[in-house]
């Protein structure tokens, strides 16, 4: 199993109020990253879904010092809109050196 499906599992364990599921997954991930890489950012969502607002700033914190990967999405990311959103967390994204797209910018998927 790989950190990133192991990450969404739980997030969405997480989010559905599987809470004990999602903190035994989230040790799962604990346990994993001893062995290998788990991105920051993983841990960040993470705890983000589980409401714990002041560690995922830590994880978001180290997820922007190491560059992280997936950290160049986040501006423009419906999925993370309620990341950008929180007052506690949207100085930290406002640090990443991406830019937004303009707010009339709209994705097509298909077609």
């Amino acid at each position: 199993r790989s950190p990133r499906s192991i990450g969404a599992l739980a997030r969405l364990l997480a989010i559905t109020n599987r809470r004990r599921q999602a903190f035994k997954m989230l040790h799962d991930l604990e346990a994993l990253a001893k062995d290998r890489y788990v991105s920051p950012f993983e841990f960040a969502l993470l705890h983000f879904a589980l409401d714990q607002i002041d560690e995922s700033q830590q994880w978001l914190s180290k997820a922007i010092d190491d560059r992280t990967f997936e950290l160049l999405a986040i501006k423009a990311d419906p999925r993370y809109a309620s990341l950008r959103a929180h007052p506690q967390l949207a100085p930290l994204i406002a640090r990443v050196g991406v830019v937004a797209p303009p707010a009339s910018y709209t994705v097509q998927m298909f077609g």
